[in-house]
């Protein structure tokens, strides 16, 4: 009988930390700065505990944070459609931030038709006569930004941007 009873506590003892190592722990955390299209769970929250290597490079669903946050509920349900285990998520959620890639800050900075101090042809419109003039821009603009173009002669104009260093004075 003694026997039988120190084998089950033995047993019970060695079950229980069985459940205590084989939980998954994830701490997320409150904010992080993406580079990259696609959210990882290494990229949104801490993992600790056995089995936690299978978890890091999972790729979340758009929809969980299409708001720009994961909250803990979100990514609890999403860890145990993965895998079909219960896991202890702690923290409220996660809030993601976007970081603009290089090609993309090329591209938009690129966009820019007009910069500050380049000479640009502007066109004016009165009725029937149209006259091509060149003057240097005051500042930087896009196509369709409205800006001001000082002349050879000194004067100021408000101008549309219509092209790549050409305008039309409003």
């Amino acid at each position: 009988m003694k026997v039988y009873i120190s084998s089950l506590v033995f047993a019970l003892c060695v079950f229980s930390c069985v459940d205590l190592f084989a939980a998954v722990r994830v701490y997320m955390l409150p904010e992080v700065l993406i580079s990259g299209n696609d959210v990882y769970v290494q990229d949104i929250c801490k993992i600790e505990g056995h089995g936690a290597l299978k978890y890091l490079n999972i790729a979340v669903q758009p929809g969980c944070y299409r708001d720009n946050l994961i909250d803990r509920v979100e990514l609890k349900n999403f860890l145990k459609s993965c895998f079909n285990e219960d896991v202890t998520v702690f923290g409220n959620g996660t809030m993601i931030s976007w970081e603009l890639k290089h090609e993309i800050k090329k591209e938009i900075v690129t966009t820019c038709a007009v910069q500050r101090g380049d000479l640009v042809q502007v066109l004016v419109n009165t009725g029937n006569i149209k006259i091509r003039l060149t003057g240097r821009s005051l500042s930087d603009g896009a196509i369709n930004d409205e800006i001001e173009i000082r002349l050879k002669s000194g004067k100021k104009i408000r101008c549309i941007i219509t092209g790549h260093r050409q305008a039309r004075k409003i």
